[in-house]
């Protein structure tokens, strides 16, 4: 593991819009269990070994306009709430549809009233202009990854703050807009997790708020909580602007044999500009 000297720089990013969509990931068990320090593989029932162990989130085509807000704050929950492996596909609604019921989608955030062979409505999502976005995932996944289940089932998310995520996204005063061709990409990760960091940065020490979903003050919600500060590396109430602190306050940047950016003891930033778990 070496150390480098180096000022975090931007690069301007497509928009990835994402629905979403998980394949299980530990079996059984509680919440303990399911956020294990490890991330899992789906191993037993009817889902097992789909999409190689992995949470598929469907990018759903029909809702783009909030569709990477609602699908990076839903990774962000499985991913490093309760250390299930993610992976993203885009999608249509029929083609989420046909995929549900054997197991290459696992979960999809849809209008109210979409259906699809094995799916199961965990309920409404957020209330957007257009009518609710329900919660829909395969009907295995209760027994599957009962805590992630739980915490989805819970999850209600007010269109303010789900307004306020997209704009924030799409704004051109994003620090990586300003980001120079030719630059070092490694240090200028334009990844659409930026959105769940800006999220559960912005909202989480408010009444009604993601704690909710999650049942407490520990794991899952600690752990959320120390990933986004690892990230964010600010005093608590400073508003996130996407300029994540990687950099120690010497200025040192840590990169392992991988090239991955080293955040914390548990958390790192790949060399293609992926937010993970080490």
């Amino acid at each position: 593991m070496t150390r480098h000297n180096a000022r975090l720089r931007w690069l301007a990013p497509a928009l990835l819009a994402v629905l979403v969509a998980l394949a299980a990931a530990a079996c059984g068990g509680g919440g303990e269990e399911e956020s294990g320090g490890a991330l899992a593989a789906l191993e037993t029932g009817p889902c097992a070994n789909q999409a190689d162990g992995a949470l598929v989130v469907a990018q759903v085509s029909e809702e783009a306009e909030h569709g990477a807000t609602i699908a990076q704050v839903i990774e962000y929950l499985a991913e490093f709430g309760y250390s299930h492996t993610t992976r993203v596909r885009q999608m249509s609604l029929a083609e989420a549809a046909s995929g549900i019921g054997d197991c290459s989608v696992h979960l999809v955030a849809a209008p109210a009233g979409w259906s699809a062979s094995g799916a199961k409505d965990f309920g409404a999502l957020y209330e957007g202009t257009d009518g609710p976005v329900n919660k829909y995932a395969v009907a295995q996944l209760d027994d599957l990854a009962p805590s992630l289940a739980a915490a989805y089932g819970r999850m209600e998310i007010p269109l303010k703050r789900v307004e306020e995520t997209t704009e924030w996204y799409n704004s051109d005063d994003r620090p990586w807009v300003r980001f120079t061709p030719g630059e070092d990409e490694r240090y200028a990760p334009a990844q659409a997790w930026k959105a769940a960091v800006y999220f559960y940065w912005e909202f989480d020490l408010t009444d009604g708020s993601w704690k909710a979903w999650l049942g407490g003050e520990f794991a899952p919600f600690d752990q959320i909580r120390k990933v986004t500060q690892a990230v964010v590396r600010e005093i608590r109430g400073t508003p996130y602007r996407g300029e994540d602190q990687y950099e120690d306050n010497k200025g040192n940047l840590e990169i392992d044999d991988e090239g991955s950016i080293i955040l914390d003891s548990r958390t790192k930033v790949t060399k293609d500009g992926d937010l993970a778990l080490r």
